[in-house]
C-alpha cells in the first residue's frame, strides 16, 4: 500500500475521480497522464474488499490524487512497491517504484525521509518535484 502519512494531506490533495486507462491498473499505483502523476487509490468493493492491491479493470474509473498538489508532504510506501534494497536506503535517497506499481514516467520524485516498520519494511518519503 502507498498512503498519505497524515489525514491532513488528503485534505489538500487534488482528486481526479474520472481517470481511465486502456489496461488494468493495480490499486496504489503511480499513474502518469497528461503531465501529472496521480496516486491511484480506489476503495475496494465486493470480492475485492480484502485485497489491497486489486486490479482495476481497463476502462473503469481510477480515483487519482494529483501528487503535484502534495509537494513536500509525506507518503508511506510498503517495500513491495519499491525496488531499492531496504537495508541500503537512507534519508535523501530517491525511491524507485516497482514497474508493477507505475504507469508512465512519474513527474515527481519520492525522496526517503526515514525507514519505518509500520507493516513490514516500509519507507516514509517526501513528494518532491522532478528536477528534469
Amino acid at each position: 500500500m502507498i498512503k498519505f502519512r497524515t489525514i491532513g494531506e488528503i485534505e489538500v490533495a487534488k482528486n481526479n475521480p474520472v481517470l481511465t486507462h486502456t489496461g488494468a491498473v493495480k490499486n496504489y499505483t503511480l499513474f502518469t497522464k497528461d503531465g501529472k502523476t496521480y496516486l491511484i487509490w480506489n476503495e475496494p468493493q465486493g470480492d475485492n474488499s480484502y485485497i489491497q492491491d486489486f486490479d482495476i479493470p481497463a476502462g473503469d474509473f481510477l480515483n487519482g490524487f494529483d501528487l503535484s498538489a502534495n509537494l513536500g508532504q509525506e507518503l508511506i510506501v510498503e517495500k513491495k512497491h519499491f525496488t531499492n534494497t531496504y537495508n541500503s536506503i537512507t534519508a535523501g535517497d530517491a525511491l524507485t517504484i516497482a514497474d508493477a506499481y507505475k504507469v508512465g514516467s512519474p513527474v515527481v520524485v519520492l525522496k526517503v525521509v526515514e525507514k519505518c516498520k509500520l507493516g513490514g519494511n516500509d519507507a516514509v518519503v517526501a513528494v518532491v518535484a522532478n528536477p528534469s
